[in-house]
């Protein structure tokens, strides 16, 4: 289980420039189907943080928080995001649901790929 760690908003919000969400992912015969787990799961914006992603290319998922998910799009380095709040799987790990600001792009990340390890706000 990862442990969740918290950089100040300060240091995540100094370090980001905003790009862009690349186009969404084509279904494919390799595509894994949604898992029993991808379901919608409550979140609300309670948390204030602008963050990132902590490399190019974080999957972000509308269905739930899952690997299995299905994927809507990724996320680009250097994108803002605004961290929502978060939610504890079935499985002890943490994801964030974030919003590119001024968009309606937006979904579940898993908080090992964002700056500051995501929300520190509860969903």
């Amino acid at each position: 289980m990862h442990l969740r760690r918290r950089l100040p908003a300060a240091i995540i919000g100094a370090a980001l420039v905003t790009t862009g969400l690349a186009a969404p992912v084509q279904a494919s015969a390799d595509t894994v189907a949604p898992a029993g787990n991808c379901r919608l799961y409550p979140h609300t914006e309670r948390d204030t943080t602008i963050g990132g992603p902590t490399k190019s290319g974080v999957a972000i998922r509308g269905a739930g928080p899952y690997p299995d998910c299905l994927i809507d799009g990724y996320v680009m380095l250097g994108t803002n995001l605004a961290y929502h709040c978060y939610v504890v799987t079935d499985f002890g790990s943490t994801w964030t649901w974030v919003r590119i600001p001024g968009t309606s792009i937006a979904g579940w990340v898993w908080d090992d790929n964002l700056v500051g390890y995501g929300s520190s706000v509860r969903c």
